[in-house]
């Protein structure tokens, strides 16, 4: 309600039922604050310490929209006045979030000020620590979701926008963060309709109505003006001013790649041009978009040692019947949501899964859908995550003539037979379903007692080899594994980080590339 009235929503007001239910809700809220209070004076805590919980915050947030016009009474003045002090002291310690809802508490509540106000030191904490991208606009890098009420993004940008506008009247820094809010719309969605109200009203502020102006984008394509207005076949859509148009290959010329976008009022604006045309797969090259992609393909070798893989080269010789590994590695800059992905298949080659369903790989899910020509991947969220990217070869050793693989082998040997009797035990269906009914205090019992057993049989061993090299049984095997890529982070929270992405090439050099800043 505090919202709309704060809109010039005429009907808060003017409408009996919806005052009277206002005034009601007020003073309701000053009540409970007051119980707050007084049960910390009943139980004789630190009143100096720092005893602002978020509700309270919100309430003294929400509270200062109707200071003016519904008294505080003066059995709740003590309370609300404690608290008020409490987040003119602890503001420091608390979330973004809250920090806005305080800085906009204090400077509503009409007290006389000296110096510097708190509400000021507040924004320019806020200001100080947030991220400004050429594309993305105002943000905090710490801005993300969670399991809390307080953790929703698009509210806290929405509230800290309405902090900026009225605190600070900084505008410049009001529409930057408009702009964060209007680019997570466009790959994302407002998660609630919570999230979906608080925008709108971050939007309608005081700052630039972006939906005042008509005015069109002039847009200049060669030397021809594109006018929406004066084409017959091209419609405008109310408010957002968007329209389409399109031109046939005979209408195409050269000179229509030079494109002049011109925007003569406030606001930002968002629009395409693409050529659609056919090409070979092998011919198309990639172009900087905030979603990268690279695809590798491997072909499968069987060897004395098992399966290896090859990265295919130009030069590679395929035969039927080779079994090719696909890796596709995909990157975002920014947290998307509906994606689509399509990996063509080139002729000769079939998939070994033609079944669609949902799959989980590697921390990601996703829809995958093989068809005739080329595999479908859907992804309804895809985060801004990066991490190392692996592959597996096997460590190859042979001693008096024999190959096998380095790594742990428990149980290959000709011996270990209690630990292959073990082995059954725990993967029968059967014992499981016994197990699972025994008493807990059974259970570790009879673990601990066989724990104690294996420790005894083990000190033999233990004097066998002391003050001798312990040798590898010849039965273990394994894998090593090999870094492809490794991402490095430096920084300190609520500071952008050093980001350096190391990438092993075919030569086995890196390739060095810096991620952020």
């Amino acid at each position: 309600m505090g919202h709309l009235d704060h809109l010039g929503v005429k009907n808060i007001r003017e409408d009996y039922k919806t005052w009277n239910m206002i005034q009601k809700a007020v003073l309701y809220l000053d009540n409970r604050v007051r119980e707050d209070y007084e049960w910390l004076k009943k139980h004789n805590v630190d009143m100096t310490k720092d005893h602002l919980n978020y509700e309270i915050i919100q309430y003294l947030y929400a509270r200062s929209y109707f200071l003016s016009d519904v008294e505080i009474s003066s059995r709740n003045k003590e309370a609300y006045n404690y608290y008020l002090k409490q987040a003119n002291d602890f503001w420091l310690t608390k979330s973004r979030y809250m920090q806005g809802m305080i800085a906009l508490a204090l400077h509503r509540n009409g007290q006389p000020k000296t110096g510097i106000h708190t509400e000021q030191k507040i924004i320019a904490s806020l200001k100080e620590n947030a991220i400004l991208h050429d594309e993305l606009g105002m943000y905090w890098k710490d801005n993300i979701s969670g399991y809390y009420w307080y953790q929703a993004p698009i509210e806290v940008q929405a509230l800290l926008i309405e902090a900026f506008d009225e605190v600070a009247n900084d505008a410049e820094s009001v529409e930057s963060m408009k702009v964060w809010l209007l680019k997570q719309k466009q790959t994302q969605d407002w998660r609630t309709t919570k999230a979906t109200t608080e925008a709108c009203y971050a939007l309608l502020l005081r700052g630039t109505d972006l939906l005042a102006s008509d005015e069109l984008v002039e847009i200049k394509v060669g030397n021809t003006i594109i006018n929406p207005k004066k084409m017959d076949d091209v419609k405008i859509e109310a408010g957002t001013g968007y329209f389409k148009t399109s031109w046939s290959k005979t209408e195409i010329k050269p000179e229509m790649g030079n494109i002049t976008v011109t925007k003569k009022d406030e606001g930002v604006a968002w629009g395409a041009m693409y050529w659609q045309y056919f090409e070979q797969l092998d011919k198309i090259t990639t172009h900087e978009t905030p979603l990268k992609l690279s695809k590798k393909l491997f072909v499968q070798r069987n060897t004395d040692a098992g399966p290896v893989i090859e990265l295919i080269k130009e030069g590679t010789t395929l035969k039927p019947g080779d079994k090719i590994k696909v890796r596709i590695e995909l990157r975002v800059d920014r947290n998307m949501e509906y994606v689509h992905m399509k990996d063509m298949r080139a002729a000769g080659f079939e998939p070994i899964n033609v079944f669609s369903g949902y799959r989980y790989q590697d921390g990601l899910g996703y829809y995958e859908s093989t068809k005739d020509a080329a595999t479908n991947f859907f992804f309804d969220y895809l985060p801004k995550e990066l991490g190392i990217k692996l592959y597996r070869e096997p460590i190859i050793r042979e001693y008096n003539g024999k190959k096998f693989f380095i790594g742990h082998g428990d149980g290959l040997g000709p011996g270990d037979k209690q630990y292959k009797m073990l082995k059954a035990v725990f993967a029968s269906k059967v014992c499981q379903w016994l197990f699972a009914r025994i008493h807990p205090n059974l259970g570790i019992g009879v673990a601990n007692a066989w724990s104690r057993k294996s420790r005894k049989n083990n000190i033999t061993y233990d004097e066998k080899f002391e003050g001798k090299e312990i040798t590898r049984p010849p039965h273990w095997g394994g894998f090593m594994v090999k870094p492809i890529s490794i991402e490095f982070w430096q920084g300190r929270p609520n500071r952008m980080h050093d980001r350096i992405l190391y990438s092993l090439k075919e030569d086995l050099s890196w390739e060095i590339e810096r991620l952020e800043p």
